[in-house]
């Protein structure tokens, strides 16, 4: 049994081994090509898998960023009512003042302490919302990207699928040519691509 014979499965192409007595130099071509189709499309289904776990993945880790986003946020505007509220304490506070006199200093610089706690407290709750505004920001930076790199393989691999299934013609054989493995929106001449190689021609084999 000849190596073509050996690789192809039992009932493949039955008419042309009964014909020609033996698997003609197209036919071992396109069993290669089917060979590789099969491998292509198990590695596009693994990857696909293993996308949807880095996406599920990165969604949860969206989802915590933006609740802490919200809860620092909520804290905030917290602080920034209680800075106002204080504010408004102290005004009051030096009115009483000028009308009581020193009796009222003392409740003055406690209050004061105190503006001076809240506003301090303002500025690091604004720290912390700016820094997970930032992390979520790289979250999602980082899972469009790592999505749109996905999506450019996945077009690659489709793409080579797709030239797989014709056989360039040209001699005897498939020696004659070479697949153009752009992805489809790369052709944009009728006999080649941006990439060196060639379209596979309409008169070639096809499976």
């Amino acid at each position: 049994m000849s190596r073509g014979e050996r690789g192809m499965a039992p009932d493949a192409l039955p008419g042309a081994r009964e014909v020609f007595g033996k698997a003609p130099r197209g036919i071992l071509a396109i069993e290669a090509l089917t060979r590789a189709v099969h491998h292509q499309a198990a590695e596009i289904s693994n990857r696909e898998q293993k996308l949807l776990l880095e996406r599920e993945e990165l969604q949860r880790a969206v989802e915590e960023a933006r609740a802490r986003v919200a809860t620092a946020e909520a804290r905030l505007s917290e602080l920034r009512q209680e800075v106002e509220n204080q504010a408004q304490a102290v005004g009051r506070a030096h009115q009483e003042l000028a009308l009581q006199g020193a009796q009222r200093s003392s409740e003055l610089e406690s209050a004061e302490a105190r503006l001076v706690l809240l506003r301090n407290d303002q500025e690091a709750s604004a720290h912390a919302a700016a820094e997970s505004r930032e992390l979520l920001h790289r979250i999602i930076s980082g899972a469009l990207l790592a999505e749109r790199h996905a999506h450019a393989e996945a077009d690659v691999v489709h793409a080579t699928l797709g030239a797989g299934r014709r056989v360039h013609s040209g001699g005897s054989g498939v020696s004659g040519g070479t697949l153009c493995v752009c992805p489809s929106e790369d052709r944009r001449t009728p006999s080649g691509c941006q990439r060196g190689g060639r379209r596979p021609r309409q008169s070639a084999v096809e499976d």
